[in-house]
């Protein structure tokens, strides 16, 4: 007999208990964005704004993280599983930990693109969106992209399997489509 086809969310092991928490905090949206504000405090905007734009261009994919974090955990879990090699900028343990230049990110992030919340996810610099969200410009998150490409898992674990030493290959196909 022929086994049945896993599904993106099986192949990847998407966790279901974090996808429904995620759609619980994105509930919490406007209060942590006001929250980061009064966290971040008084700051130079375009100093922060040139250090995050660094960042984020810093390699093809860049992903912002909290260290405890199980959606920050969980993305680069799938990145790794994927053989996608990326940057992980970590601002610090946990939202409600973060102080100085981490809070100041934080809340600049919120206003650059829309989204306090982490992880974070650049690809070629630009807004990828979280773990199960979105941008809100378009761009549809790690989880909901993978499941409605299809063949995208396919294709990243051939990659892994040609190139098992961090996606180089994928990493040169995506700069030169981006």
């Amino acid at each position: 007999t022929v086994a049945a086809e896993k599904s993106p969310s099986e192949e990847l092991a998407v966790s279901q208990p974090l996808r429904t928490a995620s759609a619980t905090m994105g509930l919490l949206k406007p209060m942590m964005s006001f929250e980061s504000k009064l966290q971040a405090g008084i700051y130079d905007r375009k100093q922060i704004q040139s250090e995050i734009l660094s960042e984020v261009r810093s390699s093809t994919f860049v992903i912002c993280t909290y260290s405890l974090s199980p959606f920050s955990t969980e993305a680069k879990r799938m990145l790794d599983d994927l053989g996608v090699k990326y940057t992980e900028v970590v601002l610090g343990p946990e939202w409600f930990l973060l102080l100085g230049r981490a809070a100041q990110k934080r809340a600049e992030l919120g206003e650059m693109f829309g989204r306090t919340s982490l992880p974070q996810i650049f690809v070629n610099g630009n807004p990828f969106g979280g773990l199960y969200d979105g941008d809100g410009v378009g761009k549809p998150g790690l989880v909901p992209f993978l499941e409605s490409e299809p063949g995208a898992v396919d294709m990243l674990k051939l990659f892994k399997a040609i190139d098992p030493s961090g996606g180089a290959l994928l990493n040169v196909l995506l700069r030169s489509a981006g």
